[in-house]
């Protein structure tokens, strides 16, 4: 795809990078010449632009390009302006960054209906890391399922996928599991290296090192939990 990045901060520069490194073609627009040259051999595009300016927006391959990201975090004033501007001159599909309640109300306004709030789905996240006990990382679908990865309580370990049937007891789905394991780097340090071991059988044995990931209700996620 061809998609035009508006903000190359600390979101959407490495949104940039992440999807040019994933064979999309990348047009990053930035304000600050900084960021431009930071970026500049590390996406496919860049360009210093005010996307405020109607007519130098206007200059953009907008009619080409299959998605535009208003990534701007810090000026709502700038996000505001440069999405009607997008919207005006045609852009096939808009996703926009709220970093406010006030910001989010505008762009639905504005007829955004894909709106990322980065900084309020980061917190979220980490609440439900830091309270809920067992979690390692969650993705959620809505606010009533997710797909989590878990450690495993110890009650669980040593028995089968098919002796805990998740189904039948949890109301869940396990999909997969997976193991870490310590990778050094080229510097000396050491990171860990996740492993998915494939869709779990109904005689897959989970063990003390094994990452359970599970798709399901919240309520049922944390009844898995809790039992």
């Amino acid at each position: 795809m061809k998609i035009i990045i508006v903000g190359l901060g600390s979101f959407g520069g490495s949104l940039a990078v992440y999807l040019t490194n994933a064979g999309h073609e990348i047009i990053g627009i930035d304000l600050d010449m900084n960021r431009v040259e930071f970026y500049k051999d590390k996406i496919t595009h860049t360009i210093n632009l005010d996307v405020t300016d109607q007519f130098t927006v206007s200059g953009l391959p907008i009619k080409s390009t299959d998605l535009v990201i208003m990534a701007i975090g810090e000026n709502q004033g700038a996000s505001v302006l440069g999405t009607a501007n997008f919207k005006t001159l045609g852009a096939k599909k808009i996703i926009g960054r709220a970093i406010s309640s006030v910001h989010e109300t505008i762009l639905v306004a504005l007829g955004i209906e894909t709106i990322i709030r980065p900084e309020k789905e980061s917190a979220r996240k980490w609440y439900k890391k830091l309270t809920t006990k067992y979690l390692e990382e969650s993705f959620e679908l809505n606010r009533e399922y997710s797909i989590v990865e878990l450690r495993l309580p110890e009650k669980y370990i040593g028995k089968t996928v098919g002796e805990i049937d998740f189904r039948n007891n949890y109301n869940l789905v396990a999909l997969t599991t997976i193991q870490e394991s310590m990778v050094s780097s080229p510097l000396g340090g050491a990171t860990i290296h996740k492993t998915v071991q494939g869709v779990v059988q109904h005689n897959t044995i989970l063990t003390q090192d094994d990452i359970i990931v599970v798709y399901g209700k919240n309520d049922d996620i944390q009844r898995f939990l809790d039992k």
